[in-house]
This record gives structure tokens, sequence and C-alpha cells, in this order.
């Protein structure tokens, strides 16, 4: 995945979570490495303040004090530009993905119908018609 950070285009392969940066950031974090990938999916602006800190990390950049310096202005960012890179870069990596594959959808490799994709459509249960709401 490509990320942009002031400006500067750096490539993320988020699969890789070795042991030693999941505690890394636990450290820096203050909160499990669990809550911090749940943060990121919520949104939040520390949890991709510290996603920005490990790609520095990994770029060989120093990063002893880069998330108490970004939280405390002295290292600025546009959170914006990072957030909406990583948008741009994961539509352009489905859409890579759906042209190599046009039959599958959403990165999944399972046939249509298999336990991990479903058919496309689903039956009506009889609880989802009683639990419309009443005017």
């Amino acid at each position: 995945m490509k990320v942009t950070i002031d400006g500067r285009v750096y490539d993320y392969d988020g699969s890789k979570g070795p042991v030693s940066e999941a505690l890394w950031i636990e450290h820096v974090y203050k909160r499990n490495y669990g809550q911090w990938q749940q943060d990121i999916a919520a949104g939040s602006a520390r949890a991709f303040i510290m996603l920005a800190c490990l790609i520095w990390r990994r770029d060989g950049q120093n990063t002893d004090t880069a998330f108490a310096d970004v939280i405390d202005g002295k290292i600025e960012f546009d959170i914006d530009e990072m957030v909406n890179s990583m948008a741009e870069s994961a539509r352009a990596e489905e859409k890579a993905r759906a042209e190599e594959d046009p039959t599958t959808t959403g990165g999944s490799s399972a046939p249509a119908g298999s336990p991990t994709t479903g058919t496309g459509t689903s039956e009506r249960s009889p609880k989802s018609s009683a639990t419309r709401r009443r005017k």
C-alpha cells in the first residue's frame, strides 16, 4: 500500500506484524496492539499518528520521540493527506485485483457460494420481517 506522509510516498505492508513492532507500538501508544488496530479502523487520529511513526520506523528514521512530538505539535503532517492516500491506494489495489480476475470480488479467491463468499443473495428470514419498525 502507498501511504503519503508530508508529501512523501512510502510503501507500507500492513500484512507484516513482527512481535517487536507490536511491543513497540504498545509501549509508545500505551494500548495493546489489538486496540491500536481497532482504533485505526475507527479512524482515531492518535492511531494514525502511531501508524505514521511505524512507517517512519520501518523507513529507518529515528522515531524515539516522534509520537510525542506529533502530539505536542513539534512535528506536523496532514493526516487527511495520509488517510486519503491510503484509501486511494486500497481502491487501486482492489481495481488491479478485479482486473486480474473479474470473477472475484472483495479480494476472495473462493468460488461463489462457498462458506467464505456466499451466493450474493440471501433469503429473508422470518425474524427479519417480524422485527421491522412499526409506525
